[in-house]
């Protein structure tokens, strides 16, 4: 199999630096960013403390984020707290209302401007305090990470990278992602394509120093 590129943008890549988010925890970010877009960031409460609700969720900001706007959402009206020089720090979700049981599914929203920093990831802080039936709180803190990949168009887009990622997974929402004769992926019927074709290895991880072609 061989494919010739033709009039594909190029996109210059910072260094990418970026640990996997614990797979116990229990507030994630499930979106990518895009650098330099003003993008919705979801947080996902997948659950409370010990059986108890989740009756807040801070979110705080990392010094990179200095634009935020929060969404209402299921806890109403995110509160947005700044520094005395008004740069955006924090934003708290909260409700009054407890349940008696730990069996709902949450969800809190931002929009920030996701900074120019290609191939790196930030990291949210977030404290999560539930409370009881019997009004007892407790509280989480999480680490969730939004990784941050340069600004890609629909079709073909060329990548310099310039050190090399080993977790492909920040590209799992593209079609196809191609180095030289390597190809990776994250569609199961695509993957078996790639796997079966003659002259065409998996691809593993990106190679520093060279270009990559990614297709959305």
């Amino acid at each position: 199999m061989r494919i010739v590129f033709n009039g594909a943008v190029v996109l210059a890549a910072s260094v990418f630096l970026f640990s996997a988010s614990p797979a116990s925890a229990h507030v994630d970010i499930d979106t990518t960013g895009r650098a330099g877009a003003r993008q919705v960031i979801e947080f996902t409460v997948g659950h409370g403390c010990a059986g108890a609700d989740t009756v807040s969720v801070e979110i705080q900001l990392p010094p990179e984020v200095t634009s935020v706007r929060a969404v209402p959402w299921t806890f109403g009206e995110g509160l947005v707290a700044t520094s005395s020089a008004g740069v955006p720090i924090s934003v708290l979700w909260s409700k009054i209302d407890v349940l008696p049981f730990d069996d709902q599914f949450y969800s809190v929203a931002m929009r920030i401007g996701v900074p120019e920093l290609p191939f790196s990831s930030l990291v949210f802080p977030v404290i999560q305090t539930c409370r009881s039936a019997t009004g007892e709180e407790s509280i989480a803190e999480w680490m969730p990470e939004l990784r941050i990949l340069p600004e890609l168009h629909k079709g073909w887009n060329r990548i310099t990278v310039e050190s090399t990622i080993d977790d492909l997974s920040i590209l799992d929402d593209a079609e196809i992602v191609w180095q030289g004769d390597a190809a990776y992926s994250a569609n199961p019927t695509t993957m078996a394509l790639i796997t079966n074709t003659d002259d065409v290895a998996v691809l593993s991880e990106l190679t520093a120093g060279t270009d990559v072609w990614v297709k959305y």
